[in-house]
């Protein structure tokens, strides 16, 4: 995936600072030879409680009703939890942010996690924070690719996209 996404010739990489992220980055950085900045506002949601602990180590503290999380995306209301809105909020801004550091024709790779990255995309779209329950999980070295049309506005071009699909 990496090989791939550096013939695109970026001209910046920004990736979450967490590890899994900072990973896959690590690819990225030796495939364009670019340095990646870190964004803490790209980071996966947070699970509040739920933080660390594996699906059963929860389920013990609430007891049988873990339903929910058979879904590793689904966001079950936990104290602490962040909500769709609360990643809005911080996701978006930043990835606005790469954009308005780009130029004319350049292109930006971004490195972050599943969940967040549906939120931020749907809102980069202009689309309802709710409409990220209705797109597909990404999968692992997998891309979506938004681009540029009409004065500024985005279009989703490639959602989901590994290399040989």
């Amino acid at each position: 995936m990496a090989d791939v996404l550096a013939e695109r010739g970026p001209a910046l990489l920004v990736s979450s600072d967490l590890a899994r992220a900072r990973e896959t980055a690590a690819f990225l950085e030796k495939a364009t030879g670019l340095t990646a900045l870190e964004d803490a506002r790209l980071r996966e949601y947070d699970l509040g409680e739920r933080t660390g602990l594996t699906r059963e180590e929860f389920g013990a503290r609430l007891g049988d009703d873990v339903e929910g999380w058979s879904d590793p995306h689904g966001h079950v209301v936990v104290p602490g939890a962040e909500t769709h809105d609360d990643v809005a909020v911080r996701v978006v801004p930043a990835l606005r942010e790469v954009l308005d550091a780009l130029g004319p024709d350049q292109t930006a790779l971004v490195v972050l996690h599943g969940a967040a990255l549906r939120v931020g995309l749907v809102g980069l779209l202009g689309w309802p924070i709710e409409t990220a329950e209705a797109i597909e999980s990404m999968h692992n070295c997998a891309w979506a690719e938004l681009a540029a049309h009409d004065a500024g506005r985005l279009r989703l071009s490639t959602y989901n996209t590994r290399v040989g699909s």
